[in-house]
């Protein structure tokens, strides 16, 4: 019985090297992209000058949530391996699309950031394709 007071301790756990090392990495990893929307929303208002715009380019990132149910569903059929491809993939074009919005003289239209809005939505990865799905893929 003594065991099992240990069993769900973090810091059992931590204290394997291999275990940490590979924590902390990851915990590096996903800050980046938990981050991204943020600096998105700001990135929206700096361009437009319009908090309303960067909320409306978030509100259609937030929409485009809708999809990862199809997104695991292809990945059940076709193997995580495939969809997380394309799913960096569409991130990559994401990412230079805004690039070059935010990089265009002058003020930028709101519809050039929704539509960016709706890559950056389309390329988000769900969460449960990545570690600890189940999925064989």
């Amino acid at each position: 019985m003594s065991g099992t007071t240990r069993a769900g301790s973090y810091r059992t756990l931590l204290a394997d090297p291999v275990v940490a090392r590979t924590f902390a990495l990851a915990l590096v990893g996903r800050l980046g992209y938990a981050v991204l929307p943020l600096t998105f929303l700001f990135t929206v208002r700096q361009s437009t000058g319009s908090f309303a715009a960067a909320a409306t380019a978030m509100a259609v990132f937030g929409s485009t949530t809708m999809v990862m149910p199809l997104q695991a569903r292809l990945a059940d059929r076709h193997g995580q391996r495939v969809v997380l491809s394309w799913v960096a993939a569409g991130f990559v074009i994401m990412l230079a699309s805004a690039v070059g919005v935010a990089a265009t003289a002058g003020a930028v239209s709101p519809a050039a950031w929704i539509a960016v809005a709706v890559l950056f939505g389309l390329a988000r990865r769900g969460h449960g394709l990545v570690g600890g799905g189940s999925s064989g893929g």
